[in-house]
């Protein structure tokens, strides 16, 4: 299916309603992905950001603090919580019955409906590792989106 291409700016969103959704962050050449636990978005050093707080063992955290670039994708149906369940095991969209696609070298869920390009520009608790989690403050630069209207239920964020 095809996406729609939107710039992070242009988007409306309620940052409350993303928590209700699904999501995945993927990584890396093979399709890495880790379900998301927590995070946010807002603006950082004047840019629009995802705030994501990652597993500190997950192969998707070793990835971004080597600086790759990833996605954030989201689903507006819960049919795939099994399968985003799933990556804390698995740890590939491949392994848990999700099509990991390419924009570039950035690696995303096929099945979603909302998908944020970012690459990584800060992170914070690596140094601490007593945490079982890092912060990353991922820059997002281009938003997909299945259907063409931004203004549904999920739409984007800054």
């Amino acid at each position: 299916m095809k996406f729609y291409d939107k710039k992070p700016r242009e988007l409306e969103q309620n940052p409350f309603t993303l928590p209700d959704n699904p999501a995945v962050i993927a990584a890396g050449e093979n399709g890495d992905a880790v379900s998301a636990p927590q995070g946010a978005f807002g603006v950082f050093a004047g840019r629009p950001c995802a705030f994501l707080f990652l597993p500190r063992d997950s192969r998707v955290c070793a990835l971004l603090e080597a600086g790759k670039p990833c996605s954030i994708s989201f689903f507006d149906t819960p049919a795939f919580r099994d399968s985003l369940n799933a990556l804390a095991r698995y740890g590939t969209l491949d392994a848990v019955g999700l099509t990991a696609a390419r924009e570039g070298e950035i690696p995303y869920c096929e099945e979603a409906d909302t998908v944020f390009l970012c690459r990584s520009v800060c992170m914070r608790g690596a140094e601490e590792p007593e945490k079982e989690t890092v912060l990353f403050f991922c820059e997002i630069t281009r938003t997909l989106r299945k259907r063409p209207g931004f203004k549904d239920r999920l739409v984007g964020c800054c």
